[in-house]
């Protein structure tokens, strides 16, 4: 079976040799080619400047730093999730021998005031 593609190839590239001509084909096909090698070289020198004011400015450090907190974070939201999933919640109540993952403490633990804006225990005193 040959695939759509070739034939709008093989369409595209008789159309242009009839448009264009088998005398000046040459010609440009020299032109196409020499704008392709061009652009290619524009690019490769792009790439290049990036890269050096990627090592000057420490960028690639930056990025795995990023990559590494997102990876960390991606790892907190996955253990919480299991933490909060209804399943996991009761599974951790009826089997309390087990040990369980820390929680985070709560805000009267913390010395700060409630939702209610009443002091805590440890402020009153």
């Amino acid at each position: 079976q040959v695939m759509p593609g070739v034939f709008k190839t093989i369409f595209l590239a008789g159309t242009t040799l009839f448009i264009i001509g088998p005398k000046n084909l040459p010609l440009v096909a020299y032109y196409v080619g020499n704008a392709v090698g061009m652009a290619f070289k524009y690019l490769t020198t792009a790439r290049s400047a990036a890269r050096i004011v990627a090592k000057e400015y420490n960028l690639i450090e930056v990025h795995q730093k990023m990559q590494q907190g997102q990876q960390q974070l991606q790892s907190i939201r996955n253990e919480w999730y299991n933490l909060t999933r209804p399943g996991n919640l009761a599974t951790m109540l009826l089997a309390p021998d087990e040990p369980r993952p820390l929680v985070p403490p709560s805000p009267s633990a913390l010395g700060t005031q409630t939702p209610q804006g009443l002091a805590t225990p440890s402020a009153q005193t």
